[in-house]
């Protein structure tokens, strides 16, 4: 809802109906741009480099969502193989791309996953070749390379595309030197490029296609160099820029094959107006130069100097910097940058009148930066361009009006995301952390409603404040705020502006204490703070009231240092944690009742530690899992009494069951432990005793792992994910053996769905799951095959929403998800169907749909 409301004033304050921008599908949850770029069209798809979830790698799209994908995953995993220089040869695609393992290289593609391979290791083993300016001349491709091993330098190289056919094609400046070949064109049947030689300078060559036919063409600057660049070829000469800096600086060259010679000195004098960005629409060459008071802007030419100059001045004395210009749709595209817009997609007719801007993506003054723009056929123009200063993605447009510009998919994920999180209910509202654009990440509540989900209260003027550790007593929520002045400590909130107030500088000035870890015990909220401001006392157990004069250090545990308290649990009328004495017994099981701090045992005798984590309740027993060298990372239970505090001991002597996923479930503890080399990590569960501690089943049977995990219990029923030969799906027990069973093979096959975050709503299970139809999306079940079912698919198709962080509060279930079209949001779901719901929420309306499922009705919408 928040990242909603930014977009939607972004979009109202530019003047542009709702429905300009809206997302196709999402690729990724991580707030990271995707950054398209290198657009190169070759058959039906245009590919380029984009970052998603596999790092920095090939992509290709047809323009739908759908047919927007990664070609292939060229170095596995999360690490980037950067394709860039993405160049069509025929019906082959070469770019260059890095591996740790043979550097930087050439590569070329099919627009298959099979199809996409190295081409060759010219520079053999972990060194690079880097190869650059990558142009397709007479059915090969010509490109830069550079080979220090073999004393040839950076040169001119040529592939057909085997390993065999790839090779140096001519050392034009002999021996160690390099003659840095770049800016390629095609004129004439011949092709044309900057070279570099110790006795004439950076001049321009050209080549027949053949070693003894590549040689200079033209000495512009005798002595020195005039560095020849952006070659383009428009009627029958080829125009570039060359640089004469004892004269004209870098100007309009021409040359027809024969003659070269400067064309126009659009700046006059000494200085420069680089010509660059150059284009042929409507019988004219057009391209950016810059001239004096107009700053870079938009010129033209029809082939002769006097017919050539300012075609439109956008920027006034500043600088529009024209890039990218592509002709499509029968106009000219480019980017372009006003003072009052930014740098936006513009367009023009070929009059002054008819250039414009043609869409403010990124509304106001920001830039959308459009770049790397691909014509994929007649009816679609791709580009690249940015919806804030890090969120840089693909787009589309037919070219007709302002509303075709859509975004075609957020391959890396939105950052307008509000990434809702830390979830504390009180009575029939959701408090939760929120970030907004200029705000930070802040407190919120919801009662479910749009209107109804608002910003409690800004901790800090600006994008300084944010929120944490969310934690309700009775009709407070406790939680540590941060913020310049204060640093982080502890606030409270009644859900009003007024009534969201410092408990506490605990760390008093700007050091923060970080308050967190909370529990209650009764009214009183007991919590780890630090005091960096004093000698001693400095990290240890508080307790507050609520009140500053009520919020107290409940005893200095460690006199020489920080007692790091954590794994905070309310047992027996008292709070047990975790921490460390500084030395006396280490880091160990402790109690207090808020008055004193006891010792409930040294597990690991002395200054030891046997650091107690996952402390669990279980009736009258407190378990939790510790680690010592004699008996290695194994249960124990305590009644609270040293003598009551025992092993549990599943593998025996120094080897470790690892027990984990701790949860009570009818009278017992239920956990996922490890027997290596005979069953595995499976399903045990204890009643205290040694003897009661036994395996439910052997889930994946053998030594393999079926893996519990999630546990939670619905109705009487323990719910988990298990894996079985890799094909991991939900599972169930009713705490025997025989009554351990597959609830659903979801994602029929040996690919899982992967069952995630399950959560109690409704005495239903509510959880996330992926198949490749839907991608990860909210599912539920009431322990049946049958009633195990998705419920929404809110994103279409096999993208997913990833839901996660499900909190129940009455009648409603909270979560986020990513809609594709805003990023990680706050969605909630209705257990009660009737009138004033679907009132609220008609079908179709924008961002919200309603469904209804079984005995619960459903609203998804970013904060609806």
């Amino acid at each position: 809802m928040l990242a909603t409301l930014l977009a939607c004033a972004l979009l109202i304050a530019a003047g542009r109906a709702l429905d300009i921008v809206r997302v196709v599908a999402d690729l990724e949850t991580s707030s990271e741009p995707s950054s398209p770029n290198s657009l190169v069209r070759m058959g039906g798809f245009v590919f380029f480099a984009a970052e998603g979830d596999f790092g920095i790698e090939l992509y290709k799209s047809d323009g739908t969502a759908a047919g927007t994908t990664i070609v292939k995953d060229i170095n596995p995993g999360s690490g980037s193989s950067s394709p860039s220089e993405l160049t069509v040869v025929g019906s082959t695609l070469f770019f260059q791309a890095c591996l740790d393992s043979i550097g930087c290289e050439l590569f070329k593609s099919d627009g298959t996953e099979a199809g996409t391979v190295l081409v060759k290791d010219i520079v053999v083993g972990s060194g690079s070749s880097t190869p650059t300016n990558l142009f397709a001349f007479n059915g090969a491709l010509f490109f830069r390379a550079c080979n220090f091993d073999d004393s040839t330098g950076c040169e001119l190289y040529k592939s057909d595309g085997t390993e065999a056919g790839t090779g140096l094609f001519k050392d034009i400046a002999p021996g160690s030197s390099s003659s840095f070949p770049s800016s390629f064109a095609e004129f004439n049947g011949e092709l044309f490029f900057r070279a570099c030689d110790a006795t004439l300078g950076c001049e321009l060559f050209k080549s027949d296609g053949t070693e003894p036919g590549t040689a200079l063409f033209a000495d512009i600057v005798n002595p020195g160099s005039s560095n020849p660049s952006n070659l383009f070829v428009f009627g029958s000469a080829l125009f570039f820029q060359a640089c004469d800096f004892t004269t004209t600086g870098c100007e309009l060259y021409r040359t027809d094959g024969t003659t070269t010679a400067l064309f126009k000195d659009i700046a006059s004098t000494a200085a420069s107006s680089n010509p660059a960005n150059f284009a042929v629409f409507n019988g004219k060459l057009f391209f950016s130069a810059s001239a004096g008071v107009t700053g870079r802007e938009l010129y033209s030419s029809d082939g002769t100097p006097a017919n050539t100059g300012l075609f439109k001045d956008i920027n006034g004395a500043g600088d529009s910097r024209p890039q990218s210009l592509v002709v499509f749709a029968g106009s000219l595209f480019f980017s372009a940058c006003e003072d009052g817009t930014g740098c936006e997609l513009y367009k023009s007719d070929g009059t002054d009148a008819g250039t414009a801007i043609f869409v403010d993506i990124n509304g106001g003054s920001a830039d959308s930066s459009p770049a790397s723009l691909a014509v994929l056929d007649g009816t679609t123009l791709l580009f690249q361009a940015c919806v804030s200063l890090i969120d840089c993605e693909l787009f589309k447009t037919d070219g007709t009006e302002p509303g075709t510009v859509v975004l075609v998919k957020n391959i890396a994920g939105a950052t307008l995301s509000s990434s809702p999180a830390q979830f504390a209910a009180v009575g029939d509202a959701l408090f939760f952390s929120a970030c907004e654009l200029g705000t930070g990440c802040e407190l919120h509540k919801s009662d479910g409603t749009t209107a109804g989900t608002v910003l409690v209260k800004e901790m800090a003027a600006g994008p300084e404040g944010s929120v944490g550790d969310l934690f309700a007593v009775g009709s407070t929520v406790f939680f540590q705020g941060c913020e310049p002045v204060l640093g982080c400590e502890l606030y409270k909130s009644d859900g009003t502006e007024m009534g969201t107030v410092l408990v506490k500088d605990i760390s008093s000035g700007t050091t923060s204490s970080s308050p967190g870890g909370f529990v209650a015990l009764g009214t009183t909220l007991f919590f780890s703070a630090c005091d960096v401001t004093v000698a001693t006392a400095r990290c240890e157990l508080y307790k507050s009231d609520g009140t500053e004069s009520g919020t107290l250090l409940v005893q200095e545990l460690n006199p020489v240092g920080d007692s790091f308290p954590a794994n905070l649990v309310v047992f027996n009328g008292q709070v047990f944690f975790s921490a460390c004495d500084g030395g006396t017994n280490g880091c160990e099981l402790f109690k207090t009742d808020g008055s004193t701090i006891t010792l409930v045992k040294d597990i690991q005798l002395g200054s030891g530690d046997s650091n107690p984590s996952r402390l669990t309740v279980v009736g009258n027993k407190l378990f939790f899992t510790v680690f010592t060298p004699a008996n290695g990372f194994e249960l124990y239970v305590s009644d609270g009494t040293t003598a009551g505090t025992q092993l549990i001991d599943i593998v025996g002597g120094p080897g470790s069951s690892f027990p984990e996923e701790l949860v009570a479930f009818g009278g017992a503890l239920f956990f996922r432990a490890c027997v290596g080399g005979t069953i595995g990590c499976e399903l045990f569960k204890s009643d205290g005793t040694l003897a009661s501690t036994v395996l439910v089943k052997d889930i994946n049977p053998g030594s393999a792992d079926s893996r519990p995990s999630f546990l939670t219990v619905v109705n009487g029923v323990l719910y988990f994910s298990a894996c079985v030969l890799g094909d991991c799906e939900l599972h169930k027990s009713d705490g025997t053996e025989s009554g351990t069973v597959l609830v659903k093979d979801i994602n029929p096959g040996s690919d899982g769905s992967d069952p995630e975050t399950l959560a109690v709503f409704g005495n239903r299970l509510f959880f996330s799951a992926r198949t490749p139809t839907t991608g990860r999306e909210l599912f539920k079940s009431d322990g049946t095959a049958a009633g195990t079912v998705l419920v929404k698919d809110i994103v279409p198709g096999s993208v997913g929403s990833n839901p996660a962080s499900f909190k129940p509060v009455g009648d409603l279930l909270f979560f986020a998800a990513d809609d594709a079209f805003f990023g990680t949001e706050l969605f909630v779901l209705d257990s009660v169907c009737g009138t004033a719901l679907a009132t609220a929420c008609p079908s179709g309306s924008y961002g919200i749909s309603t469904t209804t499922h079984g005995n619960f009705c459903f609203r998804f919408g970013s904060g609806t």
